[in-house]
Formats: structure tokens, C-alpha cells, sequence
């Protein structure tokens, strides 16, 4: 017989890589590959040391420069802790939510996606 050894999930570690820019030096927390509404999507988690605000110029300038169109969608979150921006380009949708000072993540700025290719 023969005996294998592998590692565990809990040691394992994941390809945590996405196509969506995401803002310098941040730090990738997970990446979700789903389906949405039969199209492919990510969720994706990051964190870094900037402000809410500095997130939110840097993502929207990026996306835009890429061919997205901001959509405004119900009442715009607009404090200093918190942004939500959405976008679409052709078919695909994204929605980013930008929380600052999270508790979470060390006081560090946090940035959800969730990206429907």
C-alpha cells in the first residue's frame, strides 16, 4: 500500500489573484468565485492603510479610465466611513463598499466587491 500525505485546508494556501484593479498596496483578505444570476463572479476582500476617500477617487477615476459607467442606485452613502459606488460596463456589474477605520481588519480601510463578470 502506500500512504500520502497532503496538507490541510487550514494550512493550504489559496491563488488569491483577481483582474478587478484593486488600490496600491493592498492586501488581498479572500476572493469568492461564484455564480450570480448565471454569470461568474468574484467577491473580493481587501484592506489597506488609506482613507475612504482616497479609496473611493482612486476606484472610481480606475474604473472609469477601464470603460465602466457609475450608476447611482437608491440614496448615495457618502460619509467619511463609509462609501458604496456602482458600476457597469456592457454586462457586467459591480458594486464596491468601501469601510473605513474597520475594527475588523486592525482600523485599516476595508474594500468589498462584489463583481459580476
Amino acid at each position: 500500500g502506500s500512504l500520502i500525505v497532503s496538507l490541510t485546508p487550514l494550512k493550504a494556501v489559496a491563488d488569491v489573484t483577481t483582474d478587478f484593479p484593486l488600490y496600491p498596496n493592498s492586501e488581498v483578505v479572500s476572493i469568492i468565485e461564484s455564480l450570480d444570476a448565471g454569470l461568474s463572479a468574484e467577491t473580493i476582500v481587501s484592506i489597506n492603510s488609506s482613507s475612504v476617500s482616497s479609496n473611493s477617487q482612486w476606484i472610481k477615476s480606475s474604473l472609469q479610465r477601464d470603460g465602466w459607467v457609475s450608476q447611482e442606485y437608491g440614496m448615495p452613502s457618502t460619509s467619511f466611513k463609509t462609501r458604496q459606488l456602482n458600476f457597469q460596463r456592457q454586462r457586467q456589474l459591480c458594486q464596491v463598499t468601501i469601510v473605513g477605520d474597520n475594527p475588523s481588519f486592525g482600523g485599516k480601510t476595508a474594500v468589498v466587491v462584489n463583481w459580476m463578470k
